[in-house]
């Protein structure tokens, strides 16, 4: 019997990679049309790389490691003429000329691009105040680490860059006095910590690439570039700090606004509806996402009820419960050392083992777990690596591990990436360069109702792979998706309805259990970013929803691995997009499909991911037979 497991287990291993691997391009499509829409693709993709010089460093793509972003009208103003250049060669694409996955990304790509030169509108509100504690210059210059440091042309290219970042600190000013000429600055909060002594922060970091020298870079070469760059650092850099500090404690934040939401400024009720619907996608109101967040609170709370306060025989109210939960000794006071290897437990054991059971393909890149050494988000994702907030981890329950682990790792974040990357989706929605959120909705869209929304959707998969142990480990999932309804009701709160940020903290506290410095961290994002928060909840309800269109629809005949790879293999899309998808795929089944819709996504003939993976697949089918071959003559 293990002979023939383990067979069985050799062979599932090619599993892994989808059969769409080894069939290369997309039927269908007329050629010229096909080509034109891969060009413009590509030319909105070069286009992100050029006006998001540093995000594009941070994804390996090093066109431009001798710019930053500008921030001046004139730029912005060229980005849109730019799109509209795009858009306008879009439109005379013939649809009817190409196949049912390419009309879907022409679709998509002209969504993109009208919602980038809709959001020029906006171009004076949010998008002025280009510094805040999320952003801007405030977290350390992660691309002076990300370059290309080779040779003596990446090093000319590096200081390039430095010699740019006096310029651009300058054109941050002269947005943010236009800010204030406006009367459209952000609340003191959104700057947090930003002036004080930024320079001595990130002054290591601008030397780091300068630490080692290159074999192939000659003594005297080395020299010169390390001298022009010292006086850069310590003098023209340090000037701009410098300058940029006077700036904001001399005349920013003596005039930032003084309630917590954007309602105050002129337009501001609209300039947040148009926020928004850049997020969601659609136009929605804040009475609805208020009103919607409100009901989700009520619901989950009859859950908590329902599910776990009952099966533990607990009868006292909601809030003696949490109170109950935050004196049980084993999910408080551990050490950070401790949560660290219980994160990679819950990763590499406990929830990777059960990922087969939703999910046709389940091979993902190898995932480092790092710790946080600065304040921020409970847990986040970027580059195969997932970042833990373990500051005062005495306070942290162990009970919300597993659902930040779902949702930042597998089958959220991480997964959802790789799984998209076997697809080979067009790279400007394959990779997040888009601009600061700051900016929205200026800025190019990335469906964030898809990306968290597929991520809070993932933390519920957890039920059904059967990982929450207990009713009090269920219970840390239901404050998780409480915590997410509770963004809509604070969000727009804030933002449309005149809630102070005391009141918005209150509120959070009152329904989760949270750590108080935590929850006032997420509230100054609320605040900071206007309508971000509000895609988790949205999308996770709109991919449910969709989930449940077709179970019902499809009856026995419902797959969930295949409903799993419809939802992911088109990597980032809005999500009217992933409804038309949705839907398409149940008519397949029921003789209504459309002529020429193919349940897979084909891969493009980019040679060198397929070839990678083929090789892969080619290499476990040879495993597989020869394994067979071998115990065939001891069976």
């Amino acid at each position: 019997m293990r002979v023939r497991e383990l067979v069985s287990a050799v062979l599932g291993l090619s599993l892994c990679f989808p059969p769409e691997i080894l069939v290369h391009g997309r039927p269908d499509s007329d050629h010229n049309e096909a080509k034109e829409l891969r060009r413009l693709e590509n030319t909105f993709y070069q286009f992100a790389l050029r006006q998001y010089p540093e995000q594009a460093t941070l994804y390996n793509q090093h066109q431009h490691d001798d710019k930053l972003e500008e921030f001046t009208m004139e730029a912005f103003r060229n980005r849109k003429l730019e799109c509209d250049v795009i858009l306008e060669s879009a439109n005379h694409i013939d649809p009817s000329k190409l196949s049912y996955w390419d009309r879907k990304d022409l679709k998509i790509l002209k969504l993109s691009l009208e919602t980038f030169i809709e959001g020029y509108q906006w171009k004076s509100f949010g998008n002025l105040n280009t510094i805040t504690f999320l952003g801007g210059v405030e977290r350390p210059p992660s691309w002076a680490r990300s370059a290309n440091f080779e040779d003596q042309s990446d090093y000319e290219k590096y200081l390039k860059r430095l010699q740019a970042f006096p310029v651009q600190i300058d054109q941050r000013i002269t947005l943010m006095r236009l800010a204030i000429k406006l009367n459209r600055t952000s609340h003191k909060v959104s700057l947090g910590t930003v002036p004080r002594h930024l320079y001595d922060h990130h002054r290591m970091i601008y030397y780091s690439p300068l630490q080692y020298q290159p074999r192939i870079i000659p003594d005297s070469v080395w020299s010169s570039i390390f001298n022009r760059a010292s006086k850069l650092i310590d003098h023209d850099i340090k000037a701009a700090y410098e300058k940029l500090q006077n700036f904001l404690t001399g005349e920013y934040l003596p005039v930032t606004r003084p309630t917590v939401g954007v309602f105050s400024w002129h337009r501001g009720k609209e300039y947040y509806r148009a926020c928004l619907q850049w997020h969601v996608g659609v136009d929605v109101s804040p009475e609805e996402v208020h009103n919607l967040g409100l009901s989700e609170v009520e619901r989950i709370q009859r859950q908590i009820r329902d599910n776990v306060m009952k099966k533990i025989q607990f009868e006292g109210s909601l809030g003696e419960f949490f109170t109950h939960v935050q004196t049980i000794p084993r999910y408080l006071n551990h050490s950070a050392a401790y949560l660290l290897e219980e994160y990679k437990n819950i990763v590499h054991v406990k929830i990777q083992k059960k990922l087969f059971k939703l999910f046709k393909y389940i091979y993902v890149p190898k995932i480092r777990i790092v710790q946080l050494f600065h304040d921020g988000p409970w847990g986040s994702y970027g580059g195969n690596t997932f970042f833990v907030n373990l500051l005062e981890p005495e306070t942290r329950s162990t009970l919300m591990m597993l659902p930040l682990a779902l949702h930042e790792v597998n089958p959220g974040h991480h997964f959802q990436v790789a799984y998209a990357n076997m697809h080979d989706v067009p790279k400007y929605r394959g990779r997040n360069i888009y601009g600061d959120m700051s900016a929205v909705p200026f800025v190019i869209p990335a469906y964030q109702v898809y990306i968290e929304g597929w991520a809070l959707y993932a933390e519920y998969l957890g039920e059904e792979m059967g990982l929450f142990e207990n009713p009090y480990y269920l219970y840390g999932r239901y404050m998780s998706e409480i915590f997410r309804a509770c963004r809509l009701v604070v969000d727009t709160g804030i933002h449309a309805f005149g809630w102070t940020r005391q009141r918005a903290i209150d509120y959070i506290a009152n329904h989760t259990i949270f750590p108080i410095k935590q929850i006032q961290i997420e509230v100054d994002r609320y605040i900071t970013w206007p309508a971000q928060s509000v895609a988790y909840k949205l999308g996770e309800m709109k991919i449910k929803e969709l989930r449940r269109k077709a179970e019902t629809e499809l009856g026995n005949q419902f797959d969930i691995k295949e409903f799993h790879d419809q939802v992911l293999k088109h990597g980032r899309v809005p999500m009217v997009i992933l409804e038309e998808t949705i839907n398409d795929w149940i008519k397949s089944f029921t003789g209504e499909r459309t002529n020429d819709f193919e349940v897979n996504y084909h891969f493009r003939p980019t040679q060198n991911r397929c070839s990678q993976t083929s090789r892969k697949c080619d290499i476990f089918i040879l495993i597989s037979i020869l394994v067979m071959a071998i115990l065939s003559l001891r069976i």
